[in-house]
């Protein structure tokens, strides 16, 4: 399992971004997106894989995925819209992208 992975799609609410390794949950590594709105995690008591906003929970709108590869397609769920799919990806050692600021003195 890698520790970085995309989320992408045209899905409503917005849940797409890249998710980092967090901890154990489940039994399983667990994925928070950056700024911790969203998480991927292991639901054991359906053996599969949920995006939600809540680690554990399924709140409101969800997806899921009933495979044991979190790579791949997840369905909506409880009113959320659209496709995600989940693919690994590769953010440099840091995983934080910081911008680049220059001062011009004339």
């Amino acid at each position: 399992m890698s520790d970085v992975y995309n989320v992408a799609g045209e899905l409503t609410p917005d849940a797409t971004g890249n998710y980092f390794v967090a901890g154990v949950y489940g039994g399983q590594p667990y994925y928070h997106r950056g700024d911790g709105a969203y998480f991927i995690w292991w639901y054991s008591l359906e053996h599969g894989w949920i995006i939600s906003s809540a680690l554990g929970s399924t709140p409101s709108e969800y997806w899921r995925r009933l495979y044991v590869s979190v790579l791949g397609f997840y369905y909506p769920l409880e009113g959320a819209t659209g496709n995600a799919l989940i693919s690994e990806t590769e953010v440099g050692s840091s995983k934080i992208a910081l911008p680049l600021i220059m001062n011009f003195v004339e």
